[in-house]
C-alpha cells in the first residue's frame, strides 16, 4: 500500500480509493428498462438507446392556426321562395296560353277565341201587305181592298228536269257558306214577287219572300244556313199571297261541299 503522504511523491492505492473506483464505474448489471422493448418497433428500440439530452431545449408543441370565426350569413326563407314562386307562376301561364291557342287552333269557332272567324247573319226580310185605303172626306169615299181570288194548291214546281241543282257559292263569303236560294215565276215565265218560301229542318223555320234577292233574279229568294258546308236535310214549300200552300214540299239534302254549298231551287206555275 502506498502513502499519498509519501515524500517520494508517488502516491500510493489504498483499498478505499479501489472502492471508490469500481462505485464510480456502476452497477456491474445495469437495470432493465421500464417496459419490454423487445417487441417493440426498432424505431422505439433504437429511440431507448439513445441516451436522453437534458440540456436540448425543449420546443413547443406545434399547434395549428385556428381560423377566424366566420359570421353566420342570414338567410330569408321568404327571399329565396321569391323567385321560385315567380318562376312557377310564369310556368303556369306558358302551359295555360299554349292549351287556349291549341284549343282555338282545333275550334276556331269556339267562344275562347276572342278574334272568330266572320260569320253572316241570316238576312230574313219581312213583307205584310195591308189593303190600300183611300179615304176622302170630302166626298166621304172609302176604298176596300178585295184579296186575289185563292190559287189552287201546288201550281207551282220546279222548272228543271233535275229539280235541286247544287252549285258553288259565288259571294265573297266562298266556302264559308251554305243556303237555300231560287226563284218564283209564273207559267209565263214572269217573275212573282210577294210569295212565301217556307223552309224547315235541322231546328230552323223561316219563311223569306220571292222578289227579296236579285242575285238569283226577278222574284229571287235566298236564305242564309251556316258558314261551313254540312249534310244537311230540308223541306222547301211555296205558299201563296193568302198563305195557302202552292206547291209540294220539296226534299233538299245539304252536301258537305265547297263545290255544291248554295242548293237551287226555280219555282214555275204549270
Amino acid at each position: 500500500m502506498s502513502d499519498p503522504n509519501s515524500s517520494d511523491g508517488i502516491r500510493r492505492l489504498r483499498r478505499a480509493d479501489r472502492k471508490k473506483a469500481i462505485q464510480a464505474r456502476g452497477p456491474l448489471f445495469p437495470p432493465e428498462p421500464e417496459g419490454d422493448l423487445r417487441f417493440a418497433p426498432p424505431e422505439l428500440q433504437a429511440a431507448a438507446q439513445q441516451p436522453s439530452r437534458t440540456d436540448a431545449p425543449v420546443e413547443p408543441p406545434l399547434v395549428a392556426p385556428q381560423p377566424a370565426p366566420s359570421q353566420p350569413v342570414a338567410q330569408t326563407h321568404r327571399g329565396a321562395c321569391l323567385p321560385n314562386l315567380v318562376a312557377l307562376g310564369f310556368a303556369l301561364a306558358t302551359v295555360a296560353a299554349m292549351g287556349l291557342i291549341a284549343l282555338i287552333a282545333l275550334n276556331p269557332y269556339s267562344p275562347l277565341n276572342p278574334f272568330p272567324p266572320f260569320t253572316p247573319l241570316p238576312i230574313l226580310i219581312t213583307a205584310t201587305f195591308l189593303p190600300p185605303t183611300a179615304t176622302v172626306p170630302s166626298l166621304a169615299v172609302t176604298a176596300t181592298f178585295t184579296p186575289l181570288a185563292a190559287e189552287p194548291a201546288q201550281v207551282f214546281a220546279l222548272s228543271l228536269p233535275q229539280g235541286v241543282v247544287y252549285q258553288p257559292n259565288a259571294n265573297a263569303e266562298g266556302c264559308n257558306w251554305s243556303s237555300i236560294a231560287g226563284s218564283v215565276a209564273g207559267a209565263d215565265n214572269v217573275a212573282l214577287d210577294g210569295y212565301r218560301v217556307k223552309i224547315s229542318g235541322q231546328g230552323i223555320e223561316n219563311t223569306i219572300f220571292s222578289g227579296t234577292t236579285a242575285a238569283f233574279g226577278a222574284g229571287g229568294f235566298e236564305l242564309f244556313l251556316n258558314g261551313t258546308p254540312q249534310v244537311a236535310a230540308y223541306t222547301v214549300q211555296v205558299f201563296d199571297l193568302q198563305g195557302q200552300p202552292a206547291s209540294a214540299p220539296v226534299e233538299v239534302t245539304m252536301q258537305a261541299d265547297c263545290a255544291a254549298n248554295v242548293a237551287l231551287l226555280n219555282f214555275r206555275a204549270g
